[in-house]
């Protein structure tokens, strides 16, 4: 009697292969996929506030001249009604709640466009960066820089890349003097298990 048959050796070839490639995709796959979890978190969006220097070009527009008495041969005219150029103009508080509600919607944005590079996370790189937005009145975005970068660069791109992601903002409503300048500050934190 034979101790092995052909049958029996490609069998237990055939688990040894198997066992090999099992070991082979674990091994490889705990290589590659970080032991941590990352968390992009979007901190309090900023502006910068333009108020200042809406008022002082508010405040230096040519004076009206005073009216002129009408001559006697001449007809008096009713001045044109002059229409403010809309109800909120220089209105503090309707300026901050219009900002409020479309930075809620930035963020919201943002945090549906974030991600914490696969790199950075087997690393494990942690950092805040705050990137600069300027948006015009349509929502798009006009400049974007960054404005305090972590020491990791994947970290920055990334930052940059959620931005670009996002393509165009909503528009920004009338109450906001444009173009409006906002920091952005992303902090990318790493969860162990």
């Amino acid at each position: 009697m034979q101790p092995f048959s052909k049958l029996s050796l490609f069998i237990a070839a055939s688990v040894l292969v198997h066992a090999g490639v099992v070991f082979w995709l674990t091994y490889t796959s705990n290589q590659l996929a970080p032991a941590v979890k990352g968390v992009v978190d979007v901190d309090f969006i900023q502006p910068i506030s333009h108020a200042t220097e809406a008022a002082a070009h508010r405040h230096t527009s040519p004076r009206m001249a005073p009216p002129r008495a009408a001559q006697p041969d001449e007809k008096a005219t009713e001045p044109a009604e002059q229409k403010p150029a809309s109800s909120f103009a220089g209105d503090p508080a309707a300026i901050a709640l219009a900002t409020d509600a479309f930075l809620q919607n930035v963020a919201r944005l943002i945090d549906r466009n974030k991600v914490y590079p696969r790199e950075s996370l087997r690393r494990e790189e942690e950092g805040k960066v705050v990137i600069g937005v300027s948006l015009n009145r349509d929502g798009s975005v006009a400049d974007v820089k960054l404005e305090q970068p972590c020491p990791f660069s994947a970290l920055n791109e990334a930052a940059l890349k959620t931005v670009a992601a996002i393509g165009r903002f909503p528009e920004v409503p009338l109450e906001i003097p444009v173009p409006l300048h906002v920091h952005v500050p992303l902090s990318f934190r790493l969860q162990r298990p």
